[in-house]
């Protein structure tokens, strides 16, 4: 046998051992340890965002200035840089590279619509409904407030304009948006649709407040 730590090979010569980091000097264990590139760190930092399929957003600034053109895979969204809104075009990932954080946008195919909005009313008051959407998995997706959505209004509920938009105004009516108000106590239903899916929401409405007398 040779030194400790070594060993004859098939033709009895001494091999020394094979070197391992636990066998390098310190420093040089610290700097493998700190160059070797880390899978779960690797790469800037990247927001996701769930987005349905056919809808429109707006990124927002604090990602920094994008790289639109670096885009990939190219064609599952599209964009406007000038003012920063894209649409989901197809299903499928993305990512953009920005200057403070990349932006992953994940596209992906509306499973079903609820609706939000208020299941109790008064006679004569005014609601506001809006859809939300979701994939298979019960994910909720974004929903711009420029998609459109069909609404239809029955029983003690009808349909209004919603707010205008102009001088005095600081935005304009989201069309994802439905607006009613409630003409007679009993029950009301409001029906949306959205990209092929249909909701119903129920609202009771309950005759106006009286002073008493």
């Amino acid at each position: 046998m040779g030194e400790r730590g070594q060993r004859p090979d098939e033709t009895g010569r001494v091999v020394p051992p094979r070197a391992s980091h636990a066998s390098l000097p310190a420093v040089r264990r610290l700097l493998i340890y700190f160059l070797l590139p880390l899978p779960c760190c690797s790469g800037k930092e990247a927001a996701t965002f769930l987005i349905a399929q056919g809808s429109a957003a707006t990124l927002s600034p604090r990602h920094g200035p994008c790289d639109f053109e670096s885009a990939r895979p190219a064609g599952v969204v599209s964009f406007d840089e000038t003012s920063r809104q894209y649409r989901a075009r197809s299903v499928g990932r993305v990512r953009i590279g920005c200057e403070q954080s990349d932006v992953v946008i994940d596209v992906r195919p509306v499973d079903h619509i609820e609706i939000d909005g208020p299941g109790l009313g008064r006679v004569g008051d005014n609601q506001s409904f809006v859809v939300r959407a979701f994939d298979k998995e019960g994910n909720p997706l974004l929903v711009s407030d420029d998609d459109p959505v069909t609404w239809r209004f029955e029983g003690a509920l009808q349909g209004r304009a919603g707010p205008g938009c102009g001088d005095l105004m600081t935005a304009c009516t989201a069309r994802n948006k439905g607006y009613a108000v409630t003409i007679a106590a009993g029950q009301g239903l409001v029906h949306a649709s959205f990209h092929g899916h249909d909701a119903t929401h129920p609202v009771r409405v309950v005759p106006p407040e009286t002073d008493g007398r």
